[in-house]
């Protein structure tokens, strides 16, 4: 799962034609595994077995599992992407200051020459304002060229920040939900002649379960869209 998280992402940070494969792991991460339907519909039919019983108990802590391992894997992320974006902004500071330096020096010594305060020939004042003027219109260039990509890389990072965020919420909020669940089946477990209530309120904690899977996937689909 890691893995193929891992190869989904960095497939997305490329660019917005590769997200495909962070589609599909979005798809099959937030699809409901647990088939608690069917569950109580064999519970009630075998109310003795406690083998069904023991295999969804197995099932809820495994998808526990895969949530907190999810979930520990996105925090990791989203602490390198916010540091991508202190760096990114200081960039953006450093650059912006060398690059209106650079054209504060040009513009100064093309008035300098243009003042006659350095002694040189009228060709060479001509030849030195006239690349002055062009130095510092070419570096307010490249500042401005350079802020832009720095914009465009602190926009796609923050767009693959926000889509760590939204799941990582709906790592958090499955684990919520199925932390319920195990806890309702452990009371099955124990309590297997008594079903009917506890059946009924692992039913609404499932369903619970999948609609904030559903919403969770739905968000994070609508966020890769929007990279």
């Amino acid at each position: 799962m890691s893995h193929d998280f891992d190869s989904a992402f960095g497939d997305l940070q490329k660019g917005i034609p590769n997200c495909e494969k962070m589609m599909i792991f979005a798809h099959s991460h937030y699809v409901n595994g647990l088939n608690t339907p069917r569950f109580c519909s064999s519970l009630q039919q075998s109310p003795h077995d406690s083998s069904i019983v023991d295999n969804f108990i197995y099932k809820s802590c495994s998808l526990y599992t895969e949530h907190l391992m999810m979930e520990t894997r996105l925090k990791s992320m989203n602490g390198s992407l916010s540091e991508q974006l202190d760096a990114i902004g200081a960039l953006k500071k450093w650059h912006s200051v060398l690059s209106n330096a650079a054209a504060m020096i040009c513009v100064a010594v093309a008035a300098a020459v243009a003042a006659n305060v350095v002694p040189v020939s009228a060709g060479a004042r001509a030849v030195i304002g006239a690349l002055a003027a062009a130095g510092s219109v070419l570096f307010a260039a490249l500042g401005k060229w350079r802020q832009s990509v720095l914009k465009k890389r602190e926009t796609a990072v923050k767009k693959h920040k926000e889509i760590a965020e939204r799941m990582c919420a709906g790592a958090r909020l499955g684990m919520k939900y199925l932390f319920d669940i195990h806890h309702v089946a452990v009371r099955l477990h124990l309590e297997i002649k008594s079903l009917s209530e506890a059946t009924d309120e692992l039913l609404k904690n499932d369903e619970a379960y999948s609609k904030s899977m559903e919403s969770a996937k739905q968000e994070v689909l609508v966020s890769i869209r929007g990279v």
